[in-house]
């Protein structure tokens, strides 16, 4: 979103949430969407303006299929990226194509930005991308030393994992928040 509307999101979340209420915001985040606006940019540079939305994305489809054809994996570590990128987009629909790839606007943010406009950062809707265990034991430890905030634990998590979306579970900055897992919390019980 631009700017203007982003700001417009949470301030409207801020006014709206009750008081033990959670947003969700979903976003493209960085460092990882470097990663995935390689294939934006070629996208918006190669296809032609001026069509509609299905027939940029039809149009985009051909340009990929060409791409993933001419310039084989085994040539460089960005030609292996690229194809990677491309097996993903292809059993998408047209409409996250267009939207990603091809819409005016997309505007992925470090989580640091995120965080400096938002609420208070409760975590990730998926529990598992908050798990420095989820990278290794060696990079667990890496991640967790010199016992960084949760801001810094965040953006570590971003950087090893080149994360590219996040699904933030946002809530009022005076809620009281016990980020201690407990498996009975988890169960439901």
């Amino acid at each position: 979103m631009p700017e203007p509307v982003r700001n417009a999101v949470f301030r409207l979340c801020r006014e709206l949430l009750s008081p033990r209420g959670l947003a969700f915001i979903s976003h493209n985040t960085l460092p990882g969407w470097h990663v995935r606006g390689v294939i934006r940019q070629l996208l918006r540079r190669n296809l032609p303006t001026g069509r509609t939305p299905a027939e940029r994305a039809a149009a985009a489809r051909r340009y990929l299929e060409g791409l993933a054809t001419h310039a084989p994996a085994e040539w460089s570590q960005v030609a292996r990226m690229i194809q990677s990128e491309i097996e993903l987009i292809r059993p998408l629909s047209d409409r996250y194509l267009f939207h990603e790839h091809l819409a005016e606007g997309n505007h992925p943010v470090w989580f640091s930005d995120f965080q400096a406009q938002a609420l208070q950062y409760l975590g990730d809707a998926e529990l598992h991308a908050t798990l420095p265990s989820r990278y290794g034991a060696q990079a667990e430890e890496w991640i967790l030393r010199d016992q960084p905030d949760l801001l810094t634990l965040e953006s570590r998590l971003d950087e090893v994992g080149l994360r590219f979306f996040r699904r933030g579970l946002l809530c009022h900055g005076e809620a009281e928040i016990d980020r201690v897992l407990r498996v009975d919390q988890l169960a439901g019980h």
